[in-house]
């Protein structure tokens, strides 16, 4: 009789590489993962979305302006709920708006209304816009000059 030295990390690439044994569907018996969106809603106090992509770390000078101007936002209002989700995890949350950019930012005012910007924000007038928006006090400049449009949110059941 021949033996086999296996292992077992072996076997599971097998198994992947072959579509046996794994299941990428959640079985009917188990809850499926909650919204974060929906549960964020739930509470009281604003909450903004924001969509930025996995995987390597951005060292841009951009990106670093973007993050501080995102964490001093979210400092100034400690019932405000930021939630970050990579692109991925947004579209299995979000049906509509389909977001085209690798960042965007979303101020919510309630499960179906949301002010969207598409990429990062540079400019911290923009989040002074958001919580106007969210607080239900929006502005009047146009998407054009700022940037933002309101849009129709659609959370995934």
């Amino acid at each position: 009789m021949q033996s086999f030295n296996v292992s077992r990390l072996t076997v599971l690439a097998v198994l992947a590489a072959t579509g046996c044994g794994l299941s990428q569907s959640t079985p009917s018996n188990e809850k499926a993962p909650r919204n974060e969106i929906r549960l964020a809603l739930k509470n009281p106090g604003p909450v903004v979305l924001v969509v930025q992509p996995s995987g390597k770390a951005d060292t841009s000078e951009a990106y670093g302006d973007w993050a501080e101007y995102l964490n001093t936002f979210a400092a100034q209002d400690k019932s405000m709920k930021i939630l970050k989700l990579n692109g991925r995890r947004c579209s299995e949350l979000v049906a509509s708006p389909q977001l085209n950019k690798p960042y965007n930012t979303l101020f919510l005012r309630d499960a179906e209304h949301a002010l969207l910007y598409r990429g990062m924000i540079l400019e911290p007038d923009i989040y002074v816009k958001g919580k106007a928006y969210m607080a239900g006090k929006p502005s009047r400049e146009t998407a054009r000059r700022t940037g933002l449009e309101e849009v129709k949110l659609e959370i995934r059941p």
